[in-house]
Parts: C-alpha cells; structure tokens; sequence
C-alpha cells in the first residue's frame, strides 16, 4: 500500500498555501541549448515493468543536449503515471507501474501482490548520471479526463485489462452496461467525498489534481526535476497559479511552461507563471500540417527578437522598419502566422514584464511520436541553429524503438524487445542534424525561411498552410502522412531535385502483422491483429497465444512502426 506523504496529510487539514518563490531566469539552463521529447505509456504495463532508464541514458549521452522533457503522466493523458501515487496507485488499479519479474502475464493476473515501481525516479536517476536535467510533461487535465473526456480514459468500456469495467460501471454510475470509465468515477468520487474540496465540479477537480496529484509528485522529486511542461495548460482545465506555487516549495528553481496561449510568436502568454514558451507548432491535425510547414516559421524569427533568448507578453510589430502594430499582443492578427506576405519581419518585445525563455518543441516526424520523419536536415539544422544562437531553446520530439520488430528492419537496430531507447532512426537523424549545426560558422548562408520551406499538406484547398513551400510538381498535391520527406520527393519530384539526405525508410504494411497470432480478451473474446481491437495503444504490449506482445505480432496495427498505421489516433 502506498504511503501517504506527510505534507500531503497536512495540507489535507488545513494548512495554508505557500507563496511562490520569485528567483529569478528559472529556464536559463535551458539558453541555447538543445533538448528531447520522449514518452512512454503509463501505468501497469509491458513498457513500464521493462523499461531501462540506464539503456536509453547510454544511448544519448553524447548527444549535444542538455535537458529531456519526458511524461510523468502517460502523455497528454491524465489518468495514468510513470510512478506510484498514495491515493491513485490503491484507488483507480492499473493507473500506476508495477514491478513483474519474469515473462509478462497473458491477461489479468493480481497486479496488488506485486511492488511498486517508480519508472520516473530511474528516469532521474539515470539522467543525472549523464548530466542532463529532466522536465517533466504533466497532462494538467487530471484523472477526471477534464478535457478529453471519460472516453478516452484507458478503462473505458473494459479496454484497460485490469479493470472490469462492466462489473464496476453499474455501482458507480447507478446505469447497467460496461460504458464509463471506473477510473474517472473514483477520482471524482474521492474527491466530493473529501471535506478538503466538498464537490466534483469542475473548479475542485482542478484544486484537488494541484493539490494532491502534483504536490506528492513535487514533494517526491524536489529538486531533481528541473522544470514542468503542463499540457491542458488554460483555465478550464488547469489551476496555473495553485499549481506553480506548490512546484516552487519543493523545488524554487524549477522552470514552469504551460500550452496555453498563441504560438506565434513566441511570447509569455502567461505571466507571472511561466518560465519557458511551450513551444508548440501549429496544430499538427493528424498529419494535414507538418511541423516543418513555414507557417512555424515565426516562432524562430521571434526567437531572433528576443532579448538574450527571453521573451515578453507585449510586443510591437514591424516591416521593413515601419512599425505595424502597437502592443501587439492584444492587436496582433494571430491568424497571419508567417505568412511573409502579411507577416511582419521583426517583433520589438516590451521588456517591463516578466521574461519567458523562447522555447520551440517540434516533432521530428509527422506526428508526435510517429509517423516518420518529415524534415529536411538542413532545414531543421538551420532553424534549431538560430533560435539556439538567440539564446533559445529547441526541443525535438522524437519516437521510441523496439515497436514490434520495425527495428530489425535496420541492421544496427535489431532488438524488437527493446523499448528504451529512441527510434533508430530518429537517433541517427538527430546525429546528422547536430553535426551539421557544428558546421555552420560565421561564413554559412541560411536557406530556409518562409518563403522556401521543404514542406507539403494534405490537400491544395488547405491555403491557409501550403504557402512558401517549394514549387515542386505535384509535392503541394498531396502529403501521405505515413511516409518522410525522401519518399515524397522521390514519388511526386519528375525531375531532378534538391539532395535530400533523410535517410531510407522501412515498409511497414498491413502484411507484416501476424495472421496466426491472436489474444483472448477478458470477456472471452478471440482477438487478433485485424480490426479495432489494437487501435488502442494501451492494449499494444499484451501477451497472445505463442507469448509474442500485440507490439511484436502486430506492428502495422499497433503503429510504432516508422511508416505506421495513419488510422491509429492513439499510436506513439
């Protein structure tokens, strides 16, 4: 059973708020610097119970960066952590990682005679070792799913393994049938129960996740985090200002970053809690606008106008030194982007408020954490070059390996199993694109701006994103979201083209899944790599009939593989 903290209990009865620190350029270890995004499914799980912090910390360690911004909460969703949790870990089961010796149970198995497992302390731990401080990703929604929805709640409907949703719907909702999510019900039901917060409104939900999911956290690791990355970072799903103050009494150094507000330009969009941009590209809509699209481009010219790598709220805009607008920010046209038609050239900052370090977080491929890599290298050596020069960060998020065999479709890359590390070629991609960075000197012309972008989109109606790409026939017509930037060209390009250095990508086709595999689901039900059934991520690392994962039998449709499944939502 999970012990509960002290300082938890204390506050539970009554004791007062702390104020927030004010030290100062809390993100300057982050100036000019270069970083990682990296996640992995929370929870009980095949991924969690095998995890090797120390393999993947052996496999960046010299890379040039200096930080990681990896999920303490499993991704953007809130209902399950890489780490136990005093209430969380006994009240919603499987929501955090335990610790399974062996080969992984086929179906449920009684996951409360095994130990907890802190998959994010060996994180820390083996970060440390190598120097490379860490940022934790919290999804703010909470285990209420505030802004999701219940039904994307891993237990929904009985897809969590561990969890009977058809037994415990109809006591927890007073409706028969399987269709809710327990775990969501027992959160909020905590909480009304609780006379700390007396309800399960929505503004209590918010207090109770700040107060009890992130404080035991803050409190756990203190120091040994080194910034927080709140996604569902606004008002309705978030209480910045509580949260702030509580990571700052554990740790008054730690850099607080919030999606929440415009992304170009960059700018605090949040003062008085923020510490670093979120950096966010323009909505990626499932692969219908790449991150390489000029439209970001914006964000690296405001890089270039902060002051020393920080940003402010306000800001006057400029074109050819003619001003434009007046504090831009409650006047600037957001919906330009950088078109450079429209754009201004230069963003002069008012510096009277408080400073935000200019942070940009790309995809490396077309999607977060998947899809395959869509961007040129020199373009992305260029612009991770300037906004770092300015004094900036930039963040590449990148896909983790071993997904079912795709690996071993690279000979350097061959163990299936291996899910620690990042995706072979990910990590070769990311060698070439510091390298060409340490090549660039004083004398080295840029070529990409928002006038020349390797970019495409999905369709030729999409205007308000295909401008500034290059005129290649027939690569503004369409963009397969499935495939890099070598196999768009090499398809769509009748004549010669630029040289593309990305590198070859593998096939991977409804073919490669396994027709003899299949997994007996808890209702008795024979499931196999066909249908819906492995759409859901969450049920990618259970064990079939031949002890082979649905990751290792199914890789198509489990969606790890570089060229993955484009229909899979929930794919990492």
């Amino acid at each position: 059973m999970m012990k509960v903290p002290t300082t938890l209990l204390l506050w539970l009865f009554g004791v007062i708020l702390p104020v927030a620190s004010q030290s100062p350029n809390r993100a300057s270890f982050m100036s000019g610097k270069n970083g990682i995004g990296y996640r992995l499914p929370g929870g009980v799980g095949y991924a969690t119970n095998y995890y090797n912090a120390t393999n993947f910390a052996n496999q960046i360690k010299d890379l040039p960066i200096d930080y990681v911004i990896i999920g303490l909460s499993s991704g953007a969703y809130g209902d399950r952590y890489l780490a136990p949790h005093s209430v969380l870990t006994n009240l919603t089961r499987g929501s955090t990682p335990i610790r399974h010796n062996g080969t992984w149970p086929a179906g449920d198995f009684t996951i409360e005679d095994y130990p907890e497992l802190d998959v994010f302390d060996e994180i820390l731990t083996a970060m440390a070792s190598i120097n490379v401080s860490v940022i934790a990703y919290m999804a703010a929604q909470g285990p209420a799913m505030l802004k999701a929805g219940e039904t994307a709640a891993y237990d929904f409907g009985n897809k969590s393994l561990y969890v009977d949703s058809c037994a415990e719907c109809p006591g927890l909702t007073g409706d028969s049938g399987c269709d809710c999510a327990p775990s969501v019900w027992k959160w909020k039901n905590w909480v009304d129960n609780n006379p700390t917060f007396g309800s399960s409104d929505d503004a209590m939900l918010r207090k109770a996740y700040a107060e009890v999911i992130v404080r035991e956290y803050a409190q756990r690791y203190g120091n040994r985090i080194a910034g927080w990355w709140f996604d569902q970072g606004d008002a309705a799903h978030a209480d910045a200002l509580r949260i702030e103050t509580i990571v700052h009494e554990y740790n008054p150094d730690a850099a607080v970053a919030w999606n929440n507000g415009n992304k170009v330009p960059l700018r605090n969009n949040n003062p008085g809690v923020e510490d670093f941009t979120f950096g966010h590209v323009t909505p990626l809509k499932s692969g219908s606008n790449p991150p390489d699209g000029c439209y970001n481009y914006g964000m690296v010219l405001s890089a270039e106008s902060s002051q020393n790598g920080y940003v402010y709220s306000d800001f006057d805009t400029y074109k050819n030194d003619l001003e434009l607008t007046h504090n831009g920010a409650s006047t600037y046209d957001y919906a330009v982007k950088s078109n450079p038609a429209t754009r201004p050239d230069e963003f002069r900052y008012n510096t009277t408020g408080s400073p935000s370090l200019a942070h940009m977080y790309m995809p490396l491929n077309i999607r977060w954490n998947n899809g395959g890599i869509i961007w040129d290298k020199r373009q992305g050596a260029e612009w991770m070059k300037r906004v770092t020069d300015a004094g900036g960060a930039f963040t590449w998020a990148v896909a983790r390996s071993g997904c079912g065999g795709c690996d071993q479709k690279f000979n350097s890359w061959n163990n299936a199993l291996n899910q620690d590390e990042i995706h072979g070629p990910d990590l070769d991609f990311l060698v070439d694109l510091y390298s060409m960075v340490d090549s660039m000197d004083s004398s080295y012309s840029y070529q990409y701006d928002d006038t020349n972008c390797k970019c495409c989109t999905t369709s030729t109606s999409n205007s308000e994103y295909d401008w500034g790409c290059l005129e290649i026939e027939g690569y503004n017509d369409t963009c397969d979201a499935t495939k890099g930037l070598e196999t768009i060209l090499n398809t769509y390009a009748p004549t010669p083209q630029p040289e593309v250095t990305n590198p070859p990508l593998p096939d991977c086709v409804a073919s490669d899944d396994a027709s003899d595999w299949s997994y007996t689901a808890p209702n008795g039900a024979n499931k196999t790599c066909t249908g819906n059934y492995f759409t859901r991520f969450d049920r990618c690392d259970f064990v079939g009939n031949d002890d082979r994962t649905a990751y290792e039998a199914c890789p198509f449709k489990c969606g790890c593989c570089a060229t993955s499944n484009p229909e899979n939502p929930n794919a990492y």
